[in-house]
């Protein structure tokens, strides 16, 4: 529009130039000279060249900025229109500090049902079965070994593809989206449904744990009881949920996310099971819920003897089974076998020994 009225604005003072509305210079001639009046008409046509040169240069203004504008506003259309117009859109991204996996809002735009079948992140996918209605949305977990600092900002690509009512099977593709590495934790019920019905799928296979330390049967003889109990494991998918157990009793666990084949360390102390043969285990839980565990291995605690009789006295010919723990100010009589821990001052005699005073 601006360039229209530049036109047609130019084109009226060239017309107006040409009538000689600018001053009046009628043609006046005395004795065959020409007089001031031409040499007017003559200014007037050099003022008429420079309009025709104003008005062409205004009209070319006019022309540039319109267009330009015009490009403008198809640009922040075009944009817009994307934006509004796409099937699916990700209305959130993390990526769980703690466990690696990624979490992904997706919502479905379309006025028809769809059906997302996979979402690939960077390098990690899973297969999904999960319908969604026009506008709804649920959260798509998916499962990788990746690791970050929370409060750190990542990047992937994401490629969503999905089924729609036709049976078309389409993709979206969000490069570089941003993500945010947080402890993140969703409702179960707000996750999308895996696609199960594949081996290649989803993982259906236990973890297999290898115990390594201590040794089948070892003989453990510590002071202070604290042992360490080392494995690894190999699965299909990730890993984070290992637990140790000695005669059944949970004592140590590792709930962050842990490598296939390397070697990990649970603690676990043995005073409390006291002495003897206890048996040790560990099981791991994958990202699909399968539970792996190791065959028990047994190990031998015992307990270090130390004897600190303190004002007991030992007839000829007495006995005390090992490991017997014996009071202060204590008598044990002429052949008497103490065979259990004695607790109160006296003096015993016999086999066993009793007391008697």
């Amino acid at each position: 529009m601006n360039g229209k009225k530049y036109f047609i604005g130019a084109w009226g003072c060239l017309f107006m130039c040409s009538r000689g509305k600018f001053g009046s210079f009628s043609k006046v001639q005395a004795s065959g000279q020409v007089l001031a009046s031409e040499r007017g008409q003559g200014t007037m046509e050099y003022l008429v060249i420079i309009a025709i040169v104003v008005v062409l240069s205004l009209v070319v203004v006019g022309v540039v900025i319109t267009q330009t504008q015009s490009g403008a506003n198809v640009s922040s259309t075009a944009s817009e229109i994307g934006s509004k117009t796409g099937l699916i859109s990700v209305t959130s991204a993390s990526l769980n500090s703690q466990t690696g996996h990624y979490f992904l809002g997706i919502k479905n735009n379309d006025s028809d049902a769809i059906m997302v079948i996979s979402v690939l992140v960077g390098s990690d996918s899973n297969l999904f079965a999960q319908s969604l209605s026009m506008t709804s949305e649920k959260v798509f977990k998916v499962f990788t070994r990746s690791g970050c600092t929370e409060g750190q900002k990542v990047s992937a690509n994401v490629t969503i593809s999905y089924t729609t009512i036709n049976g078309l099977t389409k993709t979206q593709v969000l490069n570089n989206l941003g993500i945010d590495c947080e402890n993140v934790n969703v409702d179960a019920a707000k996750l999308a449904d895996y696609n199960t019905s594949n081996v290649g799928v989803s993982d259906v296979t236990a973890p297999s744990i290898a115990l390594s330390s201590p040794d089948e049967n070892a003989p453990i003889d510590y002071a202070d009881s604290n042992v360490s109990f080392v494995f690894s494991f190999t699965d299909a998918s990730s890993v984070s949920d290992c637990n140790l157990y000695i005669d059944n009793v949970l004592v140590d666990e590792n709930n962050s996310l842990m490598v296939n084949e390397e070697l990990i360390t649970l603690d676990g102390n043995l005073a409390s099971f006291g002495e003897g043969d206890h048996y040790w285990d560990v099981n791991c839980s994958d990202a699909f819920g399968n539970i792996g565990s190791a065959t028990d291995w047994n190990i031998n605690y015992t307990i270090p003897y130390v004897s600190q009789f303190r004002n007991v006295y030992f007839g000829t010919n007495s006995s005390v089974r090992e490991k017997i723990s014996i009071c202060d100010n204590v008598v044990v009589g002429l052949n008497a076998g103490v065979v259990k821990n004695i607790t109160e001052s006296g003096i015993y005699v016999g086999v066993p020994a009793k007391k008697i005073k």
